[in-house]
């Protein structure tokens, strides 16, 4: 329950001179209860109004009792005022001036005014022929305040309290010199307070509380010396209070609140020693509160609330021993509540809510038995609620919400006989509601929200309780049915209510039998069980039961239970983990392979999991990242595990003797799984049951830019090819019981999920032309990554391989979809430990071409577009084949039947392109731009005789336009061969 705290802040803001009340209000009288209320804000508001009429009654008896003439309005009847036969006329103009200013034919009561003797007009007091009293309270006056008024020099009291006045104070009022009572609050007045008025040094009462005035309070403030009463609150008052202040010797009332005023409470209010009452709050006051106002013996009402400030509660606070309200709520104050508060035997009201106070609340409290509010709410206090509490009979609030208050409510509460309003709530309390709370005849509001209580008694409401919350508690449905009644009575809250159960986690095994009774009270229950979030038809009882478990029935599980006669909650049972073993079979050939647990398995000891391969001796070896080793000791018999336990999320280097196979059980892992990465290289395993688009799994490094290569145990990458066609991935999925090993720029994190797409997985055939020299995936290769393959040449079943002078370190058989996409990946494997061939680091790259449809086999020269066409381990080159795939041709294949030659090369004007023939064929001659686009043909499919034959290109297209110089590609097709040369077109 959220309390509008503009409601409850108790603050004096009404005005002294609430002179009607005098009439109706007996002076003695108690407050009423606030019963027969229907809601809650019904409820706040009347007891903001009991609280404020009891403060408004405090300030008249105060303000009588310090005045020798009794502030009584004067009354309407004419024949109550002393009858005047004469007035000074200058006095008189000024007064028909001040009715037509402010509006006098429109006031509430205008009686005699302009009409009769100037001392029959409503609200004038005449002596000696001279007006010493205007008493215009709350009559309707509109307009601004005329600066004529200045001239009724013998003025005393002027009252134009809570009216609709606009404009700045007239600095001509600083001439009334006999004003000793001045009224202006309650109006629109605007702009500062004049200097001027500082020379009213009769001066005993100035309010100007609730207007629009801003700006410093003037200096000189000290001039008038018998100030007694000074309220300024409720206007928009900036910079520090002034020092001065606290030389106000016969000052009884000082209230500055909701204003804007900075800075520290001056250490001389101490000086103040008649003071009883002291409103600060709602400013942007700081720093610490002064132990100097411990000196104000006098103070009955201290009032800072809604400030900044900080520090402790002042222990000496606890020397006011006439306070009687005590309000420091809204601050940030820390610390501990002052038991020295104690021995405020007077206090009525104690507010210290909204602060930081922590420890438990002092027993000593005990001692203010005439307390009736007490607010400690929203701090961090602790501990149990003190029984001496229970013992202030006359207690209408006790605020004890947002702090972490633990243990019973006692059942002593039903001692509060007269108590309103029991906030508990937001705390961590605990056992069950007292039924004492039946007791509480007067009783509006009970709240003891967001606690862990777990019984609620039946409850017979008091006829007065309008509010009843015990919502967000653990409070189940054989709580609520014998209460349900309430929820027709009053506002009776009890939804949501904590989780039901325990979190419980199973891991059991395929084949076997399962039940979980929930235990939840209750007798018109109704039951349904999720999986994941997924409901499960079949399962509508408390007992969640299995017969035959399988894999699938993994998984998360929760019962939502709902109540025939509790309609309005729903209870949630906390999560049930059922996990069933899986297995994965883990297949190796003999070489490298990059392997990983994909469950958890009861026994994860590296030698344990692996022990069938060590027993068929088809284990050699197994690494992790860091350079730990499982493999055989000096006796065969032996084997040295520095692994230890294999970790779900890391992967393993294992090198297989020959073809094998191993199933690791376990359990499935609960996602997200986070695997923590480190910068450089890392060996990650795929702790999961289904292959997962690898593309979704790394995403997030991507988009963090964290990732720099991913590499899977046959080497294939992932990583970006920057402007020839930004992030490629040539892995694929990422497989269960398969690893990875992933470079990072930075160290980061990554998460597995529960879920995940597989991709399409492109078919890859075995070369047949090209045969890799080493055994199985490889050991720490190499990715030469080749761009610009074209079409017009390369074709589906032709083979691209990367060699080490010799040795084939790795090959590819083209696809059509990589001939498309124009890139291709080739794995290169680095020579490895056990005599493993492979490349050497620092060697040259070669890179060779197979045609299928020829048969034939030839060296390229790519273009290095980043990278180095040296070997290095792990690293990547980025290759382009344009200057073969612009024209889509390649050079002469040894052997050729026909050669090809172009003179002069660079040409400017022409060129000769000579073509010779060892026997008759079909030749199609054809001039290509670097785009591979066609410029010209010079011979289409023309059979041509054994011999040479020549052909002139005058650098002209098909069109007769000129062609822009630059490299051109003469393409020659014959039923044999294919074959193309490179010429330049130089500037004309």
């Amino acid at each position: 329950m959220k309390r509008d705290r503009t409601l409850v802040k108790f603050i004096p803001y009404l005005f002294v001179l609430l002179f009607v009340w005098l009439a109706d209000i007996d002076s003695n009288a108690q407050p009423e209860k606030t019963t027969g209320l229907n809601s809650k804000d019904e409820v706040l508001s009347k007891v903001a109004k009991e609280v404020t009429l009891q403060i408004e009654r405090e300030r008249l008896a105060l303000h009588e009792s310090e005045n020798s003439k009794p502030l009584v309005e004067k009354s309407s009847v004419i024949n109550d005022f002393p009858v005047k036969t004469a007035i000074s006329e200058s006095d008189s103009m000024v007064l028909v001036r001040f009715f037509n200013q402010t509006g006098g034919a429109n006031w509430t009561n205008n009686t005699n005014w302009l009409a009769g003797p100037v001392n029959t007009w409503y609200g004038i007091e005449i002596e000696s022929d001279f007006v010493t009293e205007i008493r215009l309270k709350n009559n309707n006056l509109e307009g601004t305040i005329p600066p004529e008024l200045g001239q009724l020099t013998s003025l005393k009291h002027l009252d134009l309290d809570t009216n609709k006045l606009q404009g700045a104070i007239p600095v001509e009022l600083g001439q009334l010199t006999e004003l000793e009572f001045l009224y202006l609050n309650g109006n629109k007045l605007t702009g500062t307070i004049p200097a001027e008025l500082l020379q009213l040094v009769n001066l005993e009462l100035l309010y100007l509380s609730d207007n629009q005035l801003s700006g410093d309070i003037p200096e000189g403030f000290e001039q008038i010396a018998g100030l007694r009463w000074l309220d300024l609150s409720h206007n928009q008052f900036s910079g520090s209070i002034p020092v001065e202040f606290g030389q106000f010797a016969s000052l009884l009332f000082l209230d500055l609140g909701q204003n804007q005023f900075t800075d520290t409470i001056p250490a001389s209010f101490g000086q103040l020693a008649n003071l009883r009452w002291l409103v600060l709050s709602d400013n942007q006051l700081d720093g610490e509160i002064p132990v100097e106002l411990a000196a104000l013996s006098s103070l009955e009402q201290l009032y800072l609330e809604g400030n900044q400030f900080s520090g402790g509660v002042p222990a000496e606070l606890g020397q006011l021993t006439n306070l009687l309200w005590l309000n420091l709520g809204q601050n940030q104050l820390i610390g501990s509540v002052p038991v020295e508060l104690g021995q405020l035997s007077d206090l009525r009201l104690l507010y210290l809510d909204g602060n930081q106070l922590d420890g438990g609340i002092p027993v000593e409290l005990e001692h203010l038995t005439d307390l009736r509010w007490v607010n400690l709410s929203e701090n961090q206090l602790s501990g149990s609620i003190p029984d001496e509490i229970w013992q202030l009979a006359n207690l209408d609030l006790l605020f004890l919400d947002s702090n972490q208050l633990t243990g019973n409510i006692s059942t002593q509460l039903g001692q509060l006989a007269g108590v309103e309003w029991l906030d508990f709530g937001q705390n961590e309390l605990t056992g069950a509601v007292p039924k004492e709370i039946s007791q509480l005849a007067d009783l509006q509001i009970f709240n003891v929200k967001s606690n862990r209580l777990d019984s609620l008694p039946e409850i017979v409401a008091p006829e007065s309780l309008a509010y009843f919350d015990v919502s967000d508690n653990q409070l189940g449905f054989d709580d609520l049915e014998h209460n349900i009644d309430l929820e027709s009575a009053l506002d009776f809250f009890y939804s949501p209510q904590d989780s039901i159960g325990t979190t419980r986690v199973f891991l059991e095994k395929a084949g076997d039998s399962f039940s979980f009774l929930l235990e939840v009270g209750g007798e018109q229950n109704v039951y349904q069980w999720y999986r994941n979030g997924v409901l499960l038809e079949s399962q509508t009882s408390s007992t969640l039961a299995f017969d035959n478990l399988a894999p699938g029935n993994s998984g998360k599980y929760y019962c939502v239970v709902t109540n025939t006669l509790v309609p309005n909650l729903v209870l949630t049972s906390r999560l049930v983990t059922l996990k069933i073993e899986q297995c994965q079979e883990l297949v190796f050939d003999e070489g490298w392979h990059i392997i990983s647990v994909p469950v958890l398995p009861e026994q994860a000891d590296a030698e344990f999991l692996f022990q069938s391969m060590i027993d068929k001796s088809t284990l050699l070896s197994v690494l992790d990242e860091d350079g730990n080793v499982l493999e055989e000791g000096e006796s065969s018999e032996i084997w040295q595990n520095d692994i230890g336990d294999i970790t779900p999320g890391k992967g393993y280097k294992l090198r297989a003797g020959d073809k094998d196979t191993v199933e690791i059980c376990g359990v499935v892992l609960d996602y997200p799984f986070s695997i923590p990465l480190k910068a450089g290289w890392n060996i990650i395993g795929f702790p999961h049951t289904s292959p997962a688009n690898s593309d979704e799994v790394i995403q997030s490094l991507v988009d963090k830019g964290t990732l720099e290569k991913v590499q899977d145990e046959r080497g294939n990458a992932i990583e970006d090819w920057g402007e020839s066609g930004g992030w490629k991935n040539f892995v694929g999925n990422f497989v269960p019981g398969k690893g990875y090993k992933v470079k990072l720029t930075v160290a980061d994190t990554i998460y597995i999920n529960e879920v995940y797409q597989a991709s399409d997985v492109q078919s890859i055939a075995s070369p047949v032309h090209f045969q890799p020299s080493f055994t199985g995936n490889g050991v720490d290769h190499m990715n030469i990554n080749i761009t610009n393959l074209s079409s017009a040449f390369f074709s589906p079943g032709d083979e691209l391989a990367v060699f080490d002078g010799d040795f084939c370190v790795g090959a590819v058989v083209l696809t059509e979809f990589q001939i498309e996409e124009q890139a291709v990946s080739i794995a290169a494997s680095a020579a490895g430990a056990f005599g493993m061939s492979g490349f050497t680091e620092g060697n040259t790259i070669m890179l060779k071409f197979w045609s299928a449809e020829n048969d034939q086999e030839m060296v390229l020269t790519p273009e290095l577009m980043d990278g180095t066409l040296t070997f290095l381990k792990n690293e990547s080159a980025f290759l382009s084949l344009a200057e073969y795939t612009a024209a889509g041709i390649v050079d002469e294949f040894p052997g050729s039947r026909a050669s090809i030659s172009c003179y002069p090369n660079p040409f400017s004007s022409e060129v000769t392109i000579e073509i010779v023939q060892s026997e008759a064929d079909n030749v199609q001659l054809e001039i290509f731009n670097h785009l591979g686009q066609r410029v010209k043909t010079l011979s289409s499919r023309v059979r041509l005789p054994a011999g040479v034959h020549r052909f002139v290109w005058d650098g002209k297209s098909s069109g007769g336009q000129m062609v822009a110089p630059g490299v051109y590609y003469v393409n020659m097709v014959t039923n044999n061969v294919q074959k193309q040369k490179k010429i330049l077109l130089s500037g004309f």
